[in-house]
């Protein structure tokens, strides 16, 4: 996972996860924490990056199937579904 910031700075694996997580609505205390213990956010981040394979089997195929439909609406250029 790459984030680049507002500023134009870059990040990646779990250094990315606070630069993510300042962004997004009630993030910033999570994301103090990742930045703070960089190092156990980067270790989570190759733990669920070297199994994404299995773990999308954990993922209902309804919800899968949403995501692709809201992707694939996105890349049209069309609204989300509500």
């Amino acid at each position: 996972m790459h984030v680049v910031s507002a500023g134009g700075s870059r990040a990646s694996g779990g250094a990315a996860l606070g630069v993510l997580l300042g962004d997004l609505p009630g993030g910033k205390p999570p994301a103090a924490l990742a930045r703070r213990f960089c190092r156990a956010a980067d270790v989570a981040y190759r733990l669920v990056a070297d199994r994404r394979g299995q773990l999308s089997r954990l993922v209902p195929a309804a919800l899968s199937r949403r995501a692709d439909h809201f992707v694939e609406d996105r890349l049209r250029g069309s609204s989300p579904p509500a």
